[in-house]
């Protein structure tokens, strides 16, 4: 027992963690990344994003835990779901953004001095990046599976 009360304590001092969490839930809302288009209902075309086709879902609240969403897209590719992406609209919803994001998933790792942090999992890549001037913020949640099979296509 003592030794996990150490181990625990060493994770989370350290900043050390295996972002079970984000693996384990596998998407953002009730949707799973890596999910047929043809089995989810209610998604709507919406353009073309990096060779990936965008949906969004209209009847899909844009609040979440108290967090205002600007705008939730989710992009397919092969029909299949490769990234959330949700973004925010100026200082006070992009900093409700980032600690909701710690709060799920941990303090993730921070890139340089910026906004900008990442939660590499092993199934589940997020990020997190505010812009500087706009205050305004964008976070992905993206497939890995899905990103090596569109990577090893297009490169």
């Amino acid at each position: 027992m003592t030794a996990w009360v150490c181990i625990l304590f060493w994770g989370l001092a350290f900043g050390q963690t295996d972002y079970a969490a984000l693996d384990a839930q596998n998407g953002f809302f009730d949707y799973e990344l890596g999910a047929s288009l043809d089995t989810l209902d209610g998604f709507v075309y919406d353009g073309q994003s990096q060779k990936k086709e965008r949906y969004l879902v209209k009847s899909l609240p844009l609040e979440y835990a108290g967090v205002k969403f600007k705008s939730v897209h989710f992009l397919f590719y092969r029909k299949r779901m490769h990234s959330i992406v949700l973004r925010t609209e100026g200082l006070a919803q992009s900093e409700a953004l980032l600690e909701l994001l710690k709060l799920y998933y941990g303090p993730g790792e921070q890139d340089y001095l910026a906004p900008s942090y990442r939660w590499p999992g092993k199934v589940v890549k997020l990020t997190y990046e505010m812009n500087l001037l706009t205050k305004n913020a964008e976070a992905v949640f993206e497939s890995v599976e899905m990103q090596h099979v569109f990577s090893r296509e297009w490169r």
